[in-house]
């Protein structure tokens, strides 16, 4: 497999685990956050800030605005 097609891959099984998220419930977002970590241990992926913004559905600028108290 090529490297694209490899990169590929991994961004639509993040793509599929965002599509489970509500950001407004801790439970799914807790869930995915399993997910990605499983995804992970069953690639080989290795574990990454941006990989758990892009399983999540959201952006470092969230994760931001959630640190200091606002919604985004």
């Amino acid at each position: 497999m090529s490297r694209t097609a490899h990169f590929i891959e991994h961004m639509e099984a993040l793509d599929g685990i965002a599509a489970t998220v509500d950001i407004d419930d801790p439970k799914t977002l807790w869930s995915a956050i399993d997910k990605y970590l499983q995804y992970c241990a069953d690639s080989g992926l290795l574990i990454s800030n941006t990989g758990m913004y892009m399983a999540l559905g959201i952006s470092r600028k969230t994760i931001y605005a959630w640190s200091h108290g606002t919604r985004k």
